[in-house]
């Protein structure tokens, strides 16, 4: 009788323990499910996150880069009228000196010729100075 009681003793503390286990494995598999349950709502809220931010960057970016090119655009247009500026004033001064030369040229040209002919003056008045002290020169050398 008394392997009897302690056979049922043993059986008694087989189902206690079966039953504290079971309820072990029980909250063992509900902490896993949850577990499971919070890392799907984190990955969920952090893709959702992440989403959101790449949205936000690209359009923030698109709107920076449209800003840019309009700047830029803007700066372009603005360097080109000074360049075309520069380009007409360039012309305009490069045809007054053309213009300038021109005249200097013509005036120096007839400068030379009003010198020219200066000189051929003074040489036939010295050509004729000379032969007519050689003329001299012969009278006085005859008397």
């Amino acid at each position: 009788a008394e392997v009897r009681g302690v056979d049922a003793s043993v059986k008694a503390l087989d189902a206690a323990e079966q039953q504290h286990f079971a309820g072990l494995v029980a909250a063992l598999d509900a902490a896993a499910a949850a577990q499971e349950r919070d890392r799907t709502s984190v990955q969920s809220r952090l893709s959702s996150a992440v989403s959101d931010l790449y949205h936000t960057l690209s359009t923030n970016l698109a709107a920076d880069k449209a800003d840019i090119r309009g700047k830029l655009g803007v700066a372009t247009g603005a360097l080109h009228a000074k360049i075309a500026g520069v380009n007409e004033t360039d012309s305009a001064r490069t045809g007054a000196l053309t213009d300038k030369i021109a005249v200097l040229l013509a005036s120096q040209s007839e400068n030379n010729a009003q010198q020219e002919a200066e000189i051929g003056r003074l040489r036939a008045e010295f050509e004729s100075d000379k032969s007519e002290a050689g003329r001299r020169l012969s009278l006085a050398d005859g008397r």
